[in-house]
């Protein structure tokens, strides 16, 4: 076992430990507007939450410095080892919310739950995902 993967099941929640997945609604309108708002740059953050009663709440939004453009987003990530950080959002500037491969290796690498949000960036819009992209049901509370 590599010392990161020690580090990851040490400090990180075990993906096994919850059955659902709820994205709070005060959550979910951050995400929105932050999409809507660099439209038709990326937006990416990291998502924080905990578990109760075997349902994964998000519940927040972990700021990280990175870059963007109109097809990519780079993260610097600098969160601290006992961050709440769950996993991810980000947008896509087009109508699909299909992980690309970047994607994909970003879900393996921060997290175990990601959402995209697709135009026209509203409830309707959001996917979710785990680390290994393949999708996930969730739901809004």
């Amino acid at each position: 076992m590599s010392i990161a993967s020690f580090l990851k099941s040490l400090f990180s929640f075990p993906s096994n430990s919850f059955e659902s997945v709820v994205l709070l609604k005060g959550v979910a309108s951050q995400i929105c507007e932050l999409a809507r708002a660099h439209y038709p740059r990326e937006v990416v953050y990291f998502l924080s939450g905990k578990i109760l009663n075997h349902t994964l709440f998000i519940d927040g939004l972990l700021y990280q410095h990175y870059s963007s453009d109109s097809r990519h987003g780079i993260v610097y990530q600098n969160l601290p080892i006992l961050s709440s950080m769950v996993g991810s959002f980000h947008s896509h500037p087009g109508f699909s919310c299909n992980p690309s491969k970047a994607d994909l290796s970003f879900f393996r690498k921060y997290g175990f739950v990601h959402f995209i949000i697709r135009r026209p960036y509203d409830s309707s819009s959001f996917c979710a995902y785990d680390s290994y992209g393949h999708p996930i049901p969730f739901q809004f509370s």
